[in-house]
């Protein structure tokens, strides 16, 4: 994986034509957090804005919500959980959690859980 790491003005930078990770490459969780929130689009959900980043859930005893972003022309609340590598069941539930939780907080708004992470489970996608 060494070969696919390189440095562009210090940051580092991803060989379209070879595989790699985000944490191969010196990136963790928080880096992809800011570059998603650089720019929102990327969620692939349309022109939302982030709402909190790192939100604590019920006073700091329910975790923390990754990305909280809203469409306004859609009054819906798009609760975004972000994880470097495959997607497991803890964050599967934690994304279902901060859901639930944000639709208390917003109960006339629509809602919906979204997890980002460089691979999905495996055995979700095997057919047999």
């Amino acid at each position: 994986m060494d070969s696919v790491v390189n440095k562009v003005g210090g940051q580092p930078a991803i060989c379209p034509s070879l595989p790699t990770t985000l944490k191969a490459v010196g990136c963790d969780e928080y880096w992809l957090q800011d570059w998603i929130v650089a720019n929102p689009t990327r969620l692939g959900l349309g022109q939302v804005i982030i709402k909190a980043k790192e939100l604590r859930q019920h006073g700091g005893k329910g975790g923390r919500l990754d990305i909280l972003a809203y469409d306004a022309a859609l009054d819906t609340y798009y609760e975004v959980e972000v994880m470097l590598g495959e997607c497991d069941a803890d964050h599967g539930f934690r994304a279902l959690d901060y859901w639930a939780r944000e639709r208390v907080r917003n109960p006339n708004a629509r809602h919906v859980a979204v997890i980002v992470a460089e691979d999905l489970c495996k055995r979700h996608l095997d057919p047999t």
